[in-house]
């Protein structure tokens, strides 16, 4: 029987080159490079979201800040939606639809055509009750000080804000919006037992990196993870939690990943094969730059037991996957270190054969290592919309903006 998202695929007309006899492509080829937005007065950070909705209409979600004031956890983000009606060629002012010391916006549309967006916020604090969270040693929370950057010619200089924000970890929050967009619903907190807060009254102290991802049984499944101190260390653990009521309440499924030491599991999306079968991508902390590999975990229960994390040879990170017209797998990571930019491989649709797959450049022209956190959707010609934040040498990689390249199979 064919389950509602593969019905929806055929239905759009996706999956016709597998059906014809033609061979299964092997890779993807650039198409051509596009700006989504750019603001001499905003710093355009980590995490913009794409979607396209069932009229053609694409949708991204972005934060920005301003241009001196960018770090993790300030309170003068907005999050911004901008639309297209042309497959990407031009966009729209951008409306804020959210603000406050938060992090990078996820989009998924649902198949009943809810939008929602995942982020997670911070709590600003003073430097006691900061300095007190940091003593504790059973915290979860990752309680790190504010900080802003000093563009220099050498590359960014970090330096303590001088207004003295100090911020805890706030939690995982969604919000859903059933007009595309114009209108949101109140946050809904990912609040589980087994997770405590940073503080009283706050939600569970969990961070994430990318979108919800809807099952074919129709809940709502989101990869988060954890900063904790284990023995007096630093240690992440990547979670799966699921939700039965479209993201308003959250039980926790099971645990991807622990750290091992001196892997550190955090950023991770979660995909789900025709199989059923769900496949983490997880980005890692190493102290050798080197080593800070693609890692893969599985799950046949629904995220309830995971395989052994397995350790990729791809370079880079984050990671984003998306399904191709072919029911291949579009796997789109930052490339942070020279030559800075963005790349590509395409996996086959169970994501078995990853190391074998070539990778390719999609972009190369990075100034530094503040680039990257792709997000993709398809179009309708069956070609994809790859969307991430960048800097460029054509400013010394001054500016960082929203930019999106598009990709065809071959």
């Amino acid at each position: 029987m064919m389950d509602r998202r593969s019905f929806l695929v055929a239905g759009l007309g996706l999956a016709g080159g597998a059906r014809s006899g033609r061979a299964a492509p092997e890779a993807i080829e650039k198409v051509k490079d596009l700006v989504v937005y750019s603001s001499p007065n905003h710093y355009c950070g980590p995490g913009p979201g794409v979607v396209r909705l069932p009229g053609g209409e694409l949708v991204l979600a972005f934060r920005r800040s301003p241009f001196n004031e960018w770090a993790h956890g300030h309170p003068d983000v907005e999050a911004c939606l901008v639309r297209s009606r042309d497959l990407g060629a031009t966009w729209s002012e951008p409306q804020v639809f959210d603000s406050g010391a938060i992090t990078n916006q996820n989009l998924t549309l649902t198949t009943d055509n809810t939008l929602v967006c995942a982020s997670h916020g911070m709590q600003l604090v003073s430097e006691r009750v900061y300095r007190a969270v940091l003593a504790r040693p059973e915290t979860a929370s990752d309680a790190s000080r504010l900080t802003v950057r000093v563009q220099t010619a050498a590359g960014a200089e970090e330096k303590p804000t001088a207004t003295g924000y100090y911020a805890v970890e706030q939690g995982t929050y969604l919000r859903r919006s059933t007009d595309s967009g114009r209108t949101w619903s109140q946050r809904y907190w990912i609040d589980i037992p087994e997770i405590p807060a940073a503080l009283p009254g706050l939600s569970s102290a969990l961070y994430l990196r990318g979108p919800v991802v809807e099952l074919r049984e129709g809940e709502l499944a989101l990869a988060v993870y954890t900063n904790e101190l284990r023995n007096g260390q630093p240690a992440r653990r990547s979670l799966l939690v699921l939700s039965h009521d479209g993201g308003r309440t959250w039980t926790l499924a099971g645990t991807i990943a622990v750290s091992a030491p001196p892997v550190g599991f955090d950023e991770t999306e979660v995909y789900e094969c025709p199989s059923g079968k769900l496949v983490a991508f997880m980005r890692v902390s190493h102290p050798d730059r080197g080593e800070m590999k693609l890692y893969t975990a599985s799950s046949r229960d629904v995220g309830r037991t995971w395989s052994r994390p397995q350790r990729r040879e791809v370079w880079g990170h984050p990671f984003h996957p998306l399904r191709m017209a072919s029911g291949r797998v579009l796997l789109t990571y930052g490339y942070r270190r020279e030559p800075f930019g963005i790349r590509a491989r395409l996996l086959d649709p169970e994501c078995d054969e990853i190391d074998g797959a070539r990778e390719v450049v999609l972009r190369d022209d990075g100034q530094h290592t503040d680039l990257g956190y792709p997000s993709a959707t398809l179009l309708p010609s069956g070609e994809a919309l790859v969307t991430y934040y960048m800097n460029t040498r054509a400013d010394q990689g001054q500016a960082r903006f929203i930019g999106g390249t598009i990709v065809r199979e071959s």
